[in-house]
């Protein structure tokens, strides 16, 4: 029983460390390929300039936008996988992720946004928040049944997680998209207590920023909810740096808020 709470704590913290790498516009194989797209970069930086100079001779300029591309998952201790026919919903549209869980979305530059992604599978809806600059970028979101959420937090001595309530999620990332700790966080809504989910192993109970740069708050009152940053920390909402604003914590679902701070 022990080796099964201590895998159920190590899921929860990998899938909140996965559902924040792609807020500043990275999927997790992108990760991987890192070191490549640095190689190439000097290239794109030569064919970026070679792109303006053929501009000045157009009359019409690009605007340079692409799109959202929301990809969702599915987590299990056995593994990640995409889930295909995942309903992703943005300004009351709904669409239907495709091919390797994906889902491209047409957000304009400068724009705050709140998506809906009802991952299916009796797992739990989430509300992710965020700004969307003119450049394109990628939203990994992934699911978590309510009964695994009980199971971690009452191996660590908190209340499950109460259906009439909701779960807010905090994410922190530097300018360069690394996870940032050591970044106290605070709601100006009530909740009954919060998660720092470690690099490895179980995640400890806490509201300042960890290893893995985030504070999952629990049983957070249905309400619109400020979060607040403490000095000297000023943080901007990712991946698009917009302003940071209230979010809405929902009965019996998630909300996620991703933030950059420096």
């Amino acid at each position: 029983m022990a080796a099964m709470t201590s895998r159920l704590l190590i899921l929860l913290a990998a899938l909140l460390h996965l559902s924040l790498v792609a807020c500043t516009g990275r999927t997790v194989d992108d990760d991987d390929d890192a070191a490549d797209d640095d190689d190439s970069s000097a290239a794109d930086d030569d064919d970026a300039a070679d792109d303006d100079d053929a501009s000045d001779d157009d009359d019409s300029t690009p605007s340079g936008d692409g799109p959202l591309t929301v990809f969702v998952f599915e987590e299990s201790p056995a593994g990640s996988s995409p889930v295909v026919g995942a309903t992703v919903t943005w300004d009351g549209v709904p669409y239907t992720t495709a091919d390797g869980g994906a889902v491209e979305l047409e957000v304009p530059p400068d724009t705050d946004y709140e998506i809906v992604v009802d991952p299916l599978n009796g797992t739990l809806v989430q509300h992710v928040y965020g700004h969307k600059s003119a450049a394109g970028a990628a939203l990994n979101v992934s699911s978590l049944e309510l009964q695994r959420i009980d199971q971690g937090l009452i191996a660590l001595g908190l209340d499950p997680f109460d259906t009439a309530r909701g779960v807010l999620t905090v994410g922190v990332v530097d300018t360069a998209g690394n996870d940032l700790a050591g970044v106290p966080l605070s709601l100006d809504s009530a909740f009954t207590g919060s998660l720092v989910p470690a690099p490895a192993g179980p995640p400890a109970s806490g509201t300042t920023t960890g290893g893995t740069g985030q504070v999952l708050f629990i049983n957070v009152d249905p309400s619109t909810v400020n979060v607040s940053i403490e000095a000297p920390w000023t943080c901007t909402v990712a991946p698009g740096g917009g302003v940071l604003g209230p979010v809405t914590s929902f009965a019996g679902e998630v909300s996620r808020l991703d933030l950059i701070c420096e």
